[in-house]
């Protein structure tokens, strides 16, 4: 949010009358909650543009803030390689900001006119009725078992074959299947 010490014009407020699209980027999160939820979930949420290069975390900071790519690309960095890509709709931030542990990857803006929404670690406790903050803690955790679900997978597809020569591969395929 801050540039250089001083705020960046273009940050503003997230106004979610304003989304064109018939799917917002945060209906991962938001499926399921009362409109009241949305709203006090989205109320302090920033929306922030990144240029190239902008470094939106770093490895090793605190886990305060948890996001979406509203549009752009971001590359997820680790020890200086790329280890994958975020485009838009794509949640990052969330494994810190649950857990409140330090980052584990780098996050860079990776084409001009990349557009981040921006939640505080603090915006679940604006929700006041209980059967939506289940919905909200349902949503976040099945986001967060399909994205360790998917980097097992793709885990296992980098492995040597001779890995899977020695291993008994049905209990291997219907742990992948399972949810895959």
């Amino acid at each position: 949010v801050a540039a250089g010490g001083s705020i960046d014009a273009g940050v503003a407020f997230y106004d979610a009358s304003e989304d064109e699209v018939e799917t917002p980027v945060h209906e991962q999160l938001t499926r399921g909650l009362s409109d009241e939820a949305k709203s006090a979930l989205l109320e302090n949420a920033v929306s922030v543009p990144c240029g190239v290069g902008h470094v939106v975390t770093e490895r090793g900071d605190g886990g305060r803030q948890m996001g979406f790519v509203q549009e752009g690309v971001l590359e997820v960095v680790v020890n200086g390689r790329t280890v994958g890509i975020l485009g838009e709709g794509e949640l990052f931030g969330e494994m810190a900001w649950v857990l409140d542990v330090a980052r584990t990857a780098r996050l860079v803006s990776a084409v001009p006119e990349t557009r981040l929404l921006l939640l505080s670690q603090r915006a679940p406790d604006r929700i006041d009725d209980e059967a939506d903050q289940v919905v909200l803690w349902r949503n976040l955790a099945q986001t967060i078992e399909h994205e360790a679900r998917m980097d097992a997978y793709r885990h296992v597809q980098r492995l040597e074959l001779a890995w899977f020569e020695d291993q008994s591969t049905g209990g291997l395929l219907s742990i992948l299947n399972d949810d895959v």
